[in-house]
C-alpha cells in the first residue's frame, strides 16, 4: 500500500516555502533537502491516524482508493494551520504565481 501514496503530493512545499524538485521516475535521483524526513514522518503519521487506522479495508484496491481519496482531501480541501488555514494546493499555486513573471501567450 505504501506505493499508492506519493508524499510529494501530501506536502508539496518545504517548510521554508520552496517548491520541491520535480518528481523523477527513480526516487534515488531526487535531491534531499534538510527537513524532508521530518515532513515525511509527519505525513505518514497524519495519514495513518486520520485515514488508515479508522478503516478496515479488505481488498487492497479499497485501501488504495481510500488513501487516494484522503490524500486528495488533505491536499485540496483540508485547512492547514501552518499555511494560514489554507489547503496545500492553494498555497502552492499562489506561491508559484508570485514567483513567475506574467507571461503572455
Amino acid at each position: 500500500m505504501s506505493s499508492a501514496v506519493d508524499l510529494a503530493l501530501v506536502f508539496p512545499l518545504h517548510a521554508e516555502g520552496r517548491e520541491r524538485d520535480e518528481p523523477h521516475a527513480d526516487a534515488s535521483e531526487r535531491r534531499t533537502v534538510p527537513g524532508d524526513a521530518v515532513l515525511r514522518r509527519a505525513a505518514w503519521r497524519t495519514l495513518k491516524s486520520e485515514c488508515v487506522y479508522l478503516h478496515a479495508w479488505e481488498p487492497r484496491s479499497q485501501a488504495r482508493a481510500g488513501v487516494r481519496k484522503w490524500v486528495d482531501f488533505h491536499n485540496r480541501k483540508r485547512p492547514h494551520s501552518t499555511l494560514g488555514g489554507k489547503p496545500p494546493t492553494v498555497v502552492y499555486w499562489q506561491r508559484k504565481e508570485q514567483n513567475q513573471p506574467d507571461q503572455q501567450v
